[in-house]
């Protein structure tokens, strides 16, 4: 059985090869914003414009803990 000159196999190979096109794109796309964040960041703090807030270890061991807390309980072989 054939569709066209094609057999079923090589039709199922130029659908691979499409999507493996498709997803190769979308690679393409997400590292190239990746790099885009990443770039801008490093030009904000090359230029002086991004600030890290610094926490003192003195201030923060005297003050009582406040806030909202999550606490991680990992789960082994559940």
């Amino acid at each position: 059985m054939t569709l066209g000159a094609w057999t079923p196999l090589e039709w199922l190979a130029l659908v691979e090869h499409e999507l493996l096109l498709f997803a190769a794109v979308f690679f393409v796309l997400g590292a190239v914003d990746e790099f885009a964040i990443d770039a801008g960041y490093a030009w904000l703090k090359l230029t002086g414009r991004a600030r890290t807030w610094r926490i003192e270890r003195a201030e923060a061991r005297d003050r009582p803990l406040a806030g909202n807390a999550a606490v991680l309980i990992p789960a082994w072989r559940e």
